[in-house]
């Protein structure tokens, strides 16, 4: 009544759920190791690529840091909008490739 190809497919996306869900969980735990804090001022950035856009007028945001003298890119527009040309200090992952934060919190900085 079963045969082996039956009970060998769910066995087979079982397994690759649980090896996704593995990866997914080790990724996250680096991430959250590797949390880090930034302060600078909240550049508006013009980007070309407008089909990237999840915020009106394709608004893209970085940060500058004045002590390091280097731009990163903020992931997220819409909480780094009230920050714009303002000094904030940001708590984030860095993607050291692209240079971008991974915004966790932006507030205010003194």
């Amino acid at each position: 009544m079963w045969s082996m190809k039956m009970i060998a497919i769910p066995v087979l996306l079982l397994t690759s759920f649980a090896a996704a869900q593995s990866a997914a969980d080790k990724k996250h735990s680096k991430q959250e190791a590797k949390a880090q804090t930034f302060t600078g001022t909240v550049e508006w950035e013009y980007k070309t690529l407008a089909w990237d856009c999840d915020v009106p007028n394709c608004d893209h945001f970085a940060l500058y840091d004045d002590a390091t003298k280097t731009n990163y890119e903020i992931d997220d527009a819409r909480a780094a909008l009230p920050f714009e040309g303002k000094r904030a200090k940001l708590t984030g992952v860095l993607d050291a490739k692209t240079h971008t934060i991974h915004l966790r919190s932006i507030e205010s900085a003194q």
